[in-house]
C-alpha cells in the first residue's frame, strides 16, 4: 500500500531577479485583470487601483492523498499497510528573468516611393505579351548537320504566336566541353534571325555521348554567367531539345550519373518555376511513341527527353520531319496561352499599392504579383485595355540588413512598416537579418537583444524532495527533462535560459521533519481494536487517537513499514465501511482470488461489494483518494512581503478568485483571509492585494 501523507501549506509567491538579488516589495496588477476588486473603503472609486503596486498569494484549500486498505473477509479484520515518511509542506516561489537592454535599428528600403500608371492592350490577334525565355539544347554530334540546317531558318515559326512578347533565346549544345551557353538572342538586338541561325548551326564535332540534361541545368544556373542567370525572374520558361539520339546517346552510356536522369532537370526546374505551369519541355526528337519506320533518319529514341516532355506537359515533333515549322508553331501557341495572362511592369511594385483596371472596371481579385510581373488567373479578352497603377522605388529593394550589434536569434522582432513579420532568418556570422525575398516595405525596424547575460540557474531551496520540483515559465509548464535540480545547492538549472523578463515559477515540497501521525480508515467504533506492528509482526509504540495513530519519536525511521489492524466491527461481507471521507468518485476494488471487480461508486464512507461475487475467505483491496486536510482560512503573513509597508496604505483593495472565478465572500482580519462559504474541495485560491497611496 502507498500512503502519502503531507500537511497543508500556504502557497507562497516570491518575485526575485536572479539568484542572489533581493525580491522587489510589490508586483503590478495588470490593468486588464478581470478579478473582482473588494475595497476596504467601499465609498472609494476602485478604478484608481489599476496601475498601483500589489502583492499576490496562492493557496490550495485541500490536501489530497491516495491509500489502499485490505479487508480480510474470513477473519473479519481490516489492515492498512504503509511506510513512515517525512513531513513536507508545499511551497511556491517565483523568480523573474533578467531584462537585457533592448536595441532598435531602423532601415529604409530603397529610395522615396513614386507612383506610376502603366497601360497595356491585349492584342486583337493571337499574339501574346509577357516575359518569355527559351533555351534550345542543340545536339552537335556527327549526325546532326541536316537537322541543324532545318531548324536554323525557323525563328519566325518559333515566334509565330509570341512575337509581341519580351522574348529571349539561349542556345547550348549537348557537349559539356562547349560550355554552358553558346549564344543568347534577344528581341531588340540587330538581325536576330541571323544570330539565331548562327547559334543553331553549332557544327558536328561535338561528343557522341550527348549530355542534354546536365547541359540544360548548367545553362539555366546562375553560375553560368558568373552568378547572374540570363533567364529573368518570373518569366515563362521553355526548353526545346533538338536531337536524333537520347540523353547519353542511347540513354544508358552515362545513366549511372544522376545528373543525366530526367529528375535532375525536373528537380532543378522546381526550384525556379512551377513545373508544368510556367516551365515546360518541348522536343524535336525520335519520340518513344514512334516506330523506327516513322523516323528512319534518327539513331536512338529519346527516352529521357520523352519523359521530360510528358512530365512537364510540353509538346513534341519528329526530328525526322523535313520541315519543323508545324512543331514550332504548336510550341509557340502553347506558350502564348501562358503569356496572355502575364504583364511585365517597368518596376517592381509594392504589392499592397497595386490597382488593376480592365476595360475601365477595377479588378480586385483573379490575379497575383510576383516580382514585376502581374499574372491573371484567366487572360483578359482580346482587345482589352489594362491599366496597372502602383508605387515603386528606383533603388533596388534589399533582402539583407546588417546590424551594428550581434543579436540573440531568439530575441529578434522585425517590423515591416510597423507590422510584425516572421518571414526572416538571422545569420549571426554576418550580423544580418535576411529575408527570402526583399520585403515590400519602406521601413524595416529590427528590435533585438544581444546574446548572453540571461540566467539559466535559479535558487530555490536545498534539500527538497527532488521529484516534487515543478517549473513553469510565463504560466506554461516546463517538461521535467528541460531542467535539473541540485539538492546540495538548491539551484534549478534550465537546459535553455528562459527569455527576457519571463516569470519563472517553482512549486516543490520542503521537508520539515519526520511524519509521526497517520490516518486510520476505520469507523470511530472500531478504533478501540486498533493494533500497530511492523512487517515482522513486532508491536510498534504508538498512541491511538480519533481516526489516527501517532508513533513515538523513537520508532521513526524513514521508509520503515508498518501495519494498522482493526476489527471489521459490522461483520458485513457485502458492505464495507471505510470510515473516512472518500474524495475519489470511484473506488477500485480487487479480490485476491476472484479478481478485479472494477470501480465502484461509494455512498459516503460505505462501499457496496455485493455484486462482486467475492467468496467469504478472500482478501479484498480498496484503492481510493481521500481529503487529508481542508482549510477555510489562510495567513497572508508568509514572510515573503513587508506586510507592515503594504498595510500602511490608506487605500487597500483585494482581488480574490476561487478556481479562477472572482468572489467577495471573504474577510481579511489580523493578516488572515477567511471565507464565509465552504470552499470547494481542492480549490485554488489567488489573493491579490492592491495598495493605493501611503498614509
Amino acid at each position: 500500500m502507498k500512503l502519502k501523507l503531507q500537511t497543508m501549506v500556504t502557497l507562497v509567491t516570491l518575485s526575485v531577479t536572479g539568484c542572489d538579488e533581493s525580491p522587489p516589495p510589490f508586483k503590478e496588477l495588470p490593468a486588464e485583470y478581470d478579478g473582482e476588486l473588494v475595497n476596504q473603503n467601499p465609498s472609494d472609486d476602485l478604478t484608481q487601483y489599476n496601475s498601483l503596486q500589489s502583492a499576490e498569494w496562492k493557496f490550495q484549500a485541500s490536501t489530497i492523498d491516495d491509500v489502499e486498505v485490505e479487508v480480510d473477509l474470513e477473519s473479519e479484520t481490516i489492515k492498512q499497510f504503509g511506510t513512515m515518511q517525512e513531513q513536507t509542506v508545499k511551497a511556491h516561489l517565483t523568480h523573474e528573468q533578467v531584462t537585457r537592454a533592448q536595441k532598435v535599428e531602423v532601415f529604409k528600403q530603397g529610395s522615396d516611393q513614386q507612383t506610376i500608371s502603366e497601360f497595356f492592350k491585349q492584342n486583337e490577334n493571337d499574339d501574346a505579351q509577357g516575359l518569355l525565355d527559351v533555351l534550345v539544347v542543340i545536339d552537335n554530334s556527327g549526325s546532326m548537320a541536316e537537322e541543324q540546317a532545318n531548324l536554323s531558318t525557323k525563328l519566325m515559326p518559333l515566334l509565330s504566336y509570341v512575337a509581341q512578347s519580351d522574348w529571349r533565346i539561349g542556345v547550348v549544345t549537348t557537349d559539356v566541353a562547349d560550355g554552358c551557353l553558346r549564344e543568347m538572342i534577344q528581341k531588340n538586338q540587330s538581325n536576330p534571325q541571323q544570330a539565331f541561325s548562327n547559334a543553331i548551326r553549332a557544327g558536328t564535332s561535338g561528343s557522341g555521348i550527348e549530355a542534354g540534361v546536365p547541359q540544360a541545368v548548367s545553362a539555366l544556373s546562375p553560375a553560368c554567367l558568373g552568378g547572374s542567370s540570363w533567364i529573368r525572374p518570373n518569366s515563362t520558361l521553355a526548353i526545346l531539345y533538338v536531337s536524333d539520339e537520347d540523353n547519353c546517346s542511347d540513354g544508358t552510356k552515362c545513366a549511372v550519373d544522376e545528373q543525366n536522369s530526367a529528375d535532375y532537370l525536373l528537380d532543378y526546374l522546381a526550384t525556379i518555376r512551377q513545373v508544368g505551369v510556367n516551365a515546360k519541355v518541348f522536343g524535336l526528337i525520335w519520340h518513344t511513341s514512334q516506330e523506327q519506320s516513322q523516323c528512319q533518319t534518327a539513331l536512338r529514341q529519346g527516352v529521357v527527353y520523352s519523359d521530360l516532355i510528358e512530365q512537364t506537359g510540353g509538346s513534341w515533333g519528329s526530328i525526322c520531319d523535313s520541315d519543323y515549322s508545324a512543331t514550332l508553331q504548336a510550341m509557340s501557341l502553347d506558350l502564348s496561352l501562358i503569356l496572355k495572362t502575364q504583364f511585365a511592369l517597368q518596376y517592381t511594385p509594392f504589392t499592397e499599392s497595386i490597382e488593376v483596371v480592365v476595360n475601365n472596371t477595377k479588378v480586385r481579385t483573379g490575379y497575383n504579383i510576383i516580382g514585376n510581373v502581374v499574372t491573371f488567373d484567366e487572360a483578359p479578352p482580346a482587345g482589352a485595355k489594362i491599366s496597372i497603377n502602383y508605387r515603386f522605388t528606383t533603388s533596388a529593394p534589399q533582402a539583407s540588413f546588417t546590424l551594428n550589434g550581434n543579436a540573440d536569434p531568439s530575441a529578434i522582432t522585425v517590423y515591416l512598416d510597423g507590422r510584425p513579420s516572421t518571414d526572416f532568418s538571422y545569420d549571426s556570422s554576418k550580423k544580418q537579418v535576411q529575408f527570402t525575398k526583399p520585403p515590400q516595405a519602406r521601413e524595416i525596424k529590427v528590435v533585438y537583444r544581444e546574446p548572453g547575460s540571461l540566467l539559466k540557474s535559479f535558487k530555490i531551496e536545498p534539500g527538497l524532495v527532488a521529484s516534487s520540483v515543478k517549473a513553469s515559465v510565463d504560466g506554461r509548464p516546463v517538461e521535467a527533462s528541460a531542467f535539473s535540480y541540485d539538492s546540495a545547492s538548491g539551484n534549478v538549472t534550465f537546459n535553455s535560459a528562459p527569455k527576457d523578463s519571463s516569470k519563472i515559477e517553482f512549486q516543490y515540497e520542503r521537508v520539515i521533519g519526520p511524519l509521526l501521525s497517520y490516518p486510520v480508515f476505520a469507523p470511530l467504533e472500531a478504533m478501540a481494536s486498533v493494533v500497530v506492528y511492523d512487517q515482522f509482526s513486532s508491536p510498534l509504540s504508538a498512541t491511538v487517537g480519533q481516526q489516527e495513530i501517532t508513533f513515538d519519536a523513537g520508532e521513526y525511521q524513514k521508509g520503515k513499514s508498518y501495519v494498522i489492524e482493526y476489527d471489521n466491527i459490522f461483520k458485513n461481507q457485502s458492505q464495507i465501511d471505510l470510515g473516512y471521507p472518500i474524495f475519489s468518485a470511484m473506488v477500485k476494488v480487487t479480490g485476491d482470488s476472484t479478481g478485479d471487480c472494477g470501480d465502484l461508486k461509494p455512498n459516503g464512507t460505505i462501499v457496496d461489494i455485493s455484486a462482486c461475487g467475492f467468496n467469504g475467505t478472500e482478501n479484498i483491496l480498496f484503492s481510493f483518494d481521500y481529503v487529508k486536510e481542508h482549510l477555510q482560512e489562510f495567513s497572508l503573513d508568509t514572510g515573503e512581503y513587508d506586510l507592515d509597508a503594504l498595510l500602511s496604505s490608506v487605500d487597500i483593495a483585494y482581488a480574490v478568485t476561487i478556481n479562477g472565478e472572482a468572489t467577495d465572500k471573504f474577510v481579511v482580519e489580523d493578516r488572515t483571509i477567511s471565507f464565509s462559504e465552504e470552499l470547494p474541495i481542492n480549490a485554488e485560491i489567488t489573493v491579490k492585494l492592491i495598495r493605493g497611496h501611503d498614509s
